[in-house]
């Protein structure tokens, strides 16, 4: 008897997909692309609203309508403007059924007008096509391109990628390439494709995992930190619980800013086994950990994952067959409560942005900064609470036995405060 235990989900409307695109605009996840399991590109272009509903089944996928036809693009790279603008580069497309690499670039402003722009690359600045690889974008709307791939899979394949990195300016809609920096370190260990890349506060941009032109996939150990204020490359070592190398994984910045939760992924030679989907990266610390979770997920990969509040949304993306290991793209949306870590049915939208308190860590080496233990802190903390609470209560007990009424009277007409015993507040 094999029993298998999937994670709460819900069915989209849409067809199954992987290598898409996911872009958060106020509360709506604006869905773009993908490839299906037959191998064919689609160009659909829909969104999910998660503003409202209690329970998760209650949300509906909705197509945006368009005033010319979609790009039809995957394997490409977005970013979302505070604008509501979204900008498309690179990634697949397909011609007479042969899949090209797509050379310029697509932008559509969802809000105000609902029309896809085409432009034009300039090669001498700007980047030649390439798909496989993940863009930032930072405060002052400048988008951030390295690596990828030019293999197109079904058509010629080279599979080469540059290590070059590119600016797009979203204001000035021009490109600019930074010098490479990397401080005497190897740069042919740089990040190739399907890596993950997450900005952090500080402007760093962290790149994990992925995979090299020859087919070797990067140790999780060595990460890579691009600083975008003055292009300077870092080589960070991370220590921490034993991690799977992998590519085509998903990445989140949780809102305590510093950790970031990879969900999912592709290994070699097979998937990333249940026990290691979901990881998370102390970004002070350099430190891996592995949440406690008890309903572990469905390992997925060429997937997306979008941070809303305390979800983290998980949509579509591909997974191996537990019985013929046929690859299967899915087409479920799943949603993991990180204040809990645990996978959930429905969003609670009034539910205030609270801190993943619930890994299960190694102790950081001894030349570990002290900042890098706040999750402890906070978890400490909360404990200590309730023991304080506790004592206050006994506290509370005993001195009403043992102080008369009348004194009582007496200090209240004194003008003395009452005592207030407040709960704390449990993360």
């Amino acid at each position: 008897l094999i029993i298998i235990s999937e994670i709460p989900n819900v069915k989209a409307i849409f067809a199954g997909r992987y290598a898409h695109n996911a872009n958060l605009i106020d509360s709506r996840i604006y869905y773009l692309g993908g490839i299906d399991e037959r191998d064919k590109l689609l160009d659909d272009f829909f969104f999910l609203d998660v503003s409202g509903g209690t329970n998760f089944n209650d949300y509906s996928f909705q197509n945006f309508p368009v005033d010319r036809a979609n790009p039809g693009i995957s394997w490409g790279a977005t970013i979302t403007t505070q604008h509501s603008i979204i900008y498309l580069y690179g990634g697949l497309k397909a011609n007479n059924e042969v899949w090209q690499l797509a050379n310029n670039s697509y932008s559509i402003d969802v809000k105000n007008s609902p029309l896809w722009t085409e432009k034009e690359i300039p090669l001498e600045t700007g980047p030649a096509g390439r798909r496989s690889m993940t863009s930032i974008i930072d405060k002052a709307g400048i988008m951030y391109v390295f690596g990828g791939s030019n293999q197109t899979i079904n058509g010629v394949t080279r599979g080469n990628y540059d290590r070059t990195m590119y600016k797009f300016d979203t204001a000035t809609g021009l490109w600019s390439q930074a010098p490479l920096r990397t401080s005497g370190i190897d740069s042919t260990t740089l990040p190739g494709f399907d890596y993950s890349a997450t900005l952090l506060d500080d402007g760093k941009n962290i790149y994990i995992g992925g995979q090299l032109a020859n087919g070797v996939y990067l140790d999780m150990n060595k990460i890579w930190s691009y600083n975008t204020i003055n292009d300077q490359w870092t080589l960070n070592r991370a220590g921490g619980i034993s991690v799977t190398a992998r590519a085509s994984h998903s990445a989140v910045l949780a809102n305590d800013r510093t950790s970031i939760i990879i969900y999912g992924g592709w290994g070699e030679p097979n998937p990333i086994t249940d026990d290691q989907a979901l990881i998370i990266l102390d970004t002070t610390t350099w430190t891996w950990s592995k949440p406690s979770i008890t309903n572990p997920s469905l390992t997925r990969h060429a997937h997306t994952a979008t941070l809303y509040k305390n979800y983290m949304i998980v949509a579509f993306g591909a997974h191996q067959d537990k019985f013929d290991s046929q690859i299967i793209s899915s087409n479920f949306i799943s949603i993991l409560d990180i204040s809990k870590f645990k996978w959930v049915t429905s969003i609670d939208n009034n539910q205030t942005n609270s801190l993943p308190n619930n890994q299960t860590s190694n102790p950081p080496s001894s030349s570990s900064d002290n900042s890098g233990s706040r999750l402890a802190i906070i978890i400490g903390a909360s404990a200590a609470g309730f023991v304080g609470f506790t004592i206050l209560i006994i506290a509370g007990v005993l001195l009403y036995r043992h102080l008369d009424q009348k004194k009582m009277n007496e200090r209240a007409e004194a003008g003395m405060s009452e005592v207030v015993v407040v709960q704390p507040n449990i993360i």
